[in-house]
């Protein structure tokens, strides 16, 4: 019989941690040579392990991790609101570098972990590193093993904030910016809770991540507060930017709204299997 699903959804973030930081040095010890591409394998094999210990932990009543395809239209209204909350994290974050003024970059307790003498590598490698392999193994290990454990021991909304809590964790080691990181994850994490297919959760999480992109692809479009270097005095962004993330954000979330119904669901919650598309429930 495995632990109590309580105790080892609080345990498996930390449990990923270690196993991140354990892959990250063999393989930099094993030669791979460029630290981006050892922090990809790295969170991939924690990922594998934690989920693997998962499968075989999980108790009657426990629904899986819930991989099935979701309907097109939902991973696009998915991705419509993480563009929203990539915009609007971003903004947040420079409330918080305002109101923080000691911590000036958002910087990964475990970016430096592995292999810290090892040269960063080729720009690509950092845009497959956080920007594709990242929201992928984030969402697994904060909503398809942390917060799906927790739901049948708390209710729905708290399940939902700690998850996302592990995910932003995982971004930054100073608390205040952990805000700015939890949007994507709530949005994502409450997807998942209404259908049970984690591709929602990834989809809600990626824009974000995605945003490393413009620096490795040198595209500038020189937005204020966005993609402009930080400085000594922090800009902020325009309000017509601010307004598109607003209005995706709200866009894409009524969208699944239609699609799937609104609330959290409570008492072990997760369906258990990912509906057919069609009409939501009322």
């Amino acid at each position: 019989m495995g632990m109590p699903p309580l105790f080892w959804g609080l345990l498996v973030s930390p449990l990923w941690g270690a196993m991140f930081f354990l892959s990250g040095t063999l393989l930099a010890a094993l030669g791979v040579p460029w630290g981006h591409l050892v922090e990809a394998f790295a969170m991939i094999a924690a990922t594998l392990i934690v989920g693997r210990i998962d499968a075989r932990m999980r108790r009657p009543g426990v629904p899986e991790v819930g991989v099935g395809r979701p309907a097109a239209a939902w991973v696009v209204a998915a991705l419509l609101a993480g563009i929203g909350a990539a915009i609007l994290g971003s903004e947040i974050d420079n409330i918080v570098r305002d109101r923080v003024p000691l911590v000036t970059a958002a910087v990964s307790p475990q970016a430096t972990a592995p292999g810290p003498t090892l040269s960063p590598g080729p720009a690509w490698t950092m845009g497959v590193s956080y920007g594709l392999v990242a929201p992928v193994c984030l969402a697994f290990l904060g909503l398809g093993i942390t917060m799906r454990n927790l739901w049948t021991s708390m209710p729905g909304w708290a399940a939902l904030t700690i998850g996302a809590l592990a995910t932003a964790w995982s971004r930054h080691e100073h608390p205040a910016y952990w805000l700015p990181w939890m949007l994507g994850p709530m949005i994502g994490g409450w997807a998942y809770a209404r259908t049970h297919s984690i591709w929602l959760a990834v989809a809600a999480m990626v824009p974000q991540h995605a945003v490393v992109w413009l620096t490795v692809l040198s595209v500038a479009p020189g937005i204020p507060g966005f993609d402009t270097p930080p400085g000594h005095v922090v800009e902020f962004q325009p309000l017509w930017f601010d307004a598109i993330g607003v209005f995706c954000l709200a866009g894409g979330v009524f969208w699944m709204i239609e699609a799937f119904g609104a609330g959290v669901p409570e008492g072990g919650g997760l369906p258990p299997r990912a509906p057919r598309p069609g009409p939501g429930p009322d």
